[in-house]
């Protein structure tokens, strides 16, 4: 079954994947008691399903041979049509606004733009769950991209992978030399990433769990940091520097694409600390860091209240720079 996925194209495949999404709020929204969300977003469910499924018979005995940039078609379709066939079940149980608005909102959550459209009073809980959730899975669909569509051109960053030294460069280029159709090459980078972030998202959901004892909070948060998608969390959201710190060993992870090269060994650790990405990443993080704490030092402070401002500015310099945009509450 997985081998006839592979061989659909993107817009069809990734529409049956982002219409599976609107399953989470069918859910929450009949668990929480916002029956009229839920079956909106059912109907939608329903009704997505049947028109890929149409698409999908009509495409099944299809034998023409894809584009070889099929990839990138699908990628501007992902970004630019997507958007708003999900901004018509959102509207639609939107209190407030214009379809128009819906869609800015949409390509915000699939970029992990996380721009705020609306005011919080127009999402219900339920909507927010949904957003982060699509936004986690956007976060990881534009990592799938970068991988199995920049990765082979030597594109976005990745010529900076390519030397002889690299062996996962040379493992992929074979693996890569494998792939008949464009979309085998999208879905085998899935299988191959998709472990590294579920690991990462539950071990943070997990960290955040000790501290905080919210699971609502952890799990959501945790699927917003890995997304570098820094959206607003319902209800009220515990703080301190233990939550700050679990996130930015999450947020540290998107410094560069060599954290993910291959498994964790003081090898690896060692490779990616000479990494130009990390080391120019350090080197940003640092000026800005010290440019804000100058710009913020009291005098009049103690040493518990310069070392908070420190971790502070820190936190929040590696946040903006990784696109997370959460500020610290010691700012």
């Amino acid at each position: 079954m997985f081998n006839e996925l592979k061989k659909l194209p993107l817009t069809i495949s990734l529409s049956g994947l982002l219409v599976i999404t609107m399953v989470v709020p069918v859910i929450y929204g009949f668990l929480s008691g916002e029956i009229y969300q839920g079956r909106t977003f059912l109907y939608a469910v329903l009704l997505g399903f049947f028109i890929l499924t149409c698409f999908w018979l009509a495409s099944r005995n299809n034998n023409k041979q894809f584009h070889r940039h099929a990839n990138i078609w699908g990628m501007i379709f992902f970004f630019t049509v997507f958007p708003f066939i999900l901004a018509i079940p959102l509207n639609e149980v939107l209190v407030g606004g214009e379809i128009i608005d819906a869609y800015l909102d949409m390509v915000s959550v699939f970029t992990t733009t996380g721009l705020k459209v609306f005011p919080n009073n127009h999402l219900t809980d339920t909507l927010l769950v949904w957003r982060v959730f699509l936004g986690w899975t956007c976060g990881f669909l534009m990592w799938v991209f970068a991988w199995s569509i920049f990765f082979p051109m030597k594109l976005g960053g990745f010529e900076l992978l390519d030397n002889n030294k690299n062996k996962f460069n040379a493992n992929s280029t074979v693996f890569f030399s494998q792939t008949r159709l464009p979309s085998e090459r999208f879905w085998n980078e899935v299988i191959r990433l998709a472990p590294i972030y579920f690991f990462i998202t539950v071990a943070c959901a997990l960290g955040l769990l000790l501290i905080t004892r919210d699971p609502f909070f952890s799990i959501l948060r945790a699927l917003s940091a890995i997304a570098t998608f820094g959206t607003q969390i319902p209800g009220k959201n515990p703080t301190g520097i233990s939550v700050e710190f679990i996130l930015f060993l999450i947020m540290v992870f998107a410094f560069s694409r060599t954290t993910v090269l291959g498994p964790f060994s003081r090898r690896q650790f060692l490779r990616t600390l000479q990494d130009p990405e990390v080391r120019l990443g350090f080197i940003i993080v640092v000026v800005a860091a010290i440019l804000i704490f100058f710009f913020l030092f009291d005098m009049t402070g103690g040493i518990y209240q310069v070392l908070m401002l420190s971790w502070a500015t820190l936190y929040t310099c590696v946040s903006f720079l990784t696109t997370t945009g959460l500020v610290s509450e010691f700012l």
